[in-house]
């Protein structure tokens, strides 16, 4: 069995490749629409995709460098999704909308080979993909004046709250960063939240384009599962984290600025949970 399904996966990692020459210039149209001036960081991918099969692709990236993945569907594909997956195996980010000109904005955490996924959810057909790289900015003039404040403090606004202070939580959630973010510092307060199973909390925070942020939630005694979720300024998912324990670490690098939802939600259980928001 373990062999059958190594021989599966072969056959649906990468070796497909994209005929049609509309379909090639559909979808570097695409690009120069939701990637201009950025160069190509893989060959495109494609061919005839079957309904609901998922196709992967490999593609090396580089830490703190900033990706845009897009792809498009041929006649007869009606909704086609990305999912990209770090070295780790770890899915970091997606597209699920409804449409077939799906596209990620992500920055890598971490070098080496990304996995993207890509499946058709309805229709069958031709499609396609790419990746592209944004080239790195010019370095920062030095300004010799006074050091800015280590923290700055966001306020989040309803439904949730500051932490008003540290607590058993909010220091673990601390030290959790000085093991999975060191070098981070944090931005603002510890938020909190509380709740039973399926409830949330929102917050919305101002990201800087080309910084890493680290997400770094905790659940208290009788929380099972936490997971995490982002949204970029053109709310579309740009990160999420779930994972069967009442601890999510989410990295992210912003591809850009602006205001980033971030969801906290209780999977299993019910009690109080903190988040921690930690940039470098």
């Amino acid at each position: 069995m373990k062999r059958l399904v190594v021989v599966l996966f072969l056959l649906t990692a990468g070796r497909l490749h994209a005929q049609s020459e509309m379909v090639q210039q559909q979808l570097a149209a695409l690009a120069q629409a939701a990637a201009p001036g950025q160069a190509p960081a893989s060959p495109v991918f494609g061919g005839t995709f079957a309904w609901r099969r998922p196709y992967s692709f490999f593609v090396p990236m580089d830490a703190g460098r900033c990706y845009t993945i897009v792809g498009i569907g041929g006649p007869g594909v009606v909704d086609l999704d990305l999912f990209l997956f770090d070295p780790g195996n770890v899915r970091v980010a997606l597209d699920r909308h409804t449409n077939n000109w799906p596209r990620i904005n992500y920055c890598a955490a971490f070098p080496g080979n990304y996995r993207i996924e890509a499946k058709v959810k309805r229709g069958a057909g031709e499609a396609a993909l790419r990746a592209y790289y944004v080239a790195p900015a010019a370095p920062r003039p030095v300004v010799m004046a006074a050091p800015p404040p280590a923290v700055v403090v966001i306020p989040p606004p309803p439904p949730g709250e500051a932490d008003p202070g540290p607590d058993t939580l909010s220091l673990a959630v601390d030290q959790q960063a000085s093991v999975n973010a060191p070098g981070y510092q944090r931005v603002g307060a510890v938020y909190r939240g509380a709740g039973v199973e399926g409830s949330r909390s929102d917050w919305y925070l101002p990201l800087e384009g080309g910084r890493c942020y680290m997400f770094i939630g905790a659940g208290g005694a009788g929380i099972g599962k936490l997971y995490l979720y982002l949204w970029g300024p053109d709310n579309r998912r740009a990160a999420d984290r779930r994972t069967p324990v009442p601890l999510a670490v989410m990295p992210f690098c912003a591809p850009y600025s602006g205001s980033y939802h971030v969801q906290a939600k209780i999977d299993d259980g019910a009690g109080e949970y903190r988040l921690g928001v930690y940039v470098r």
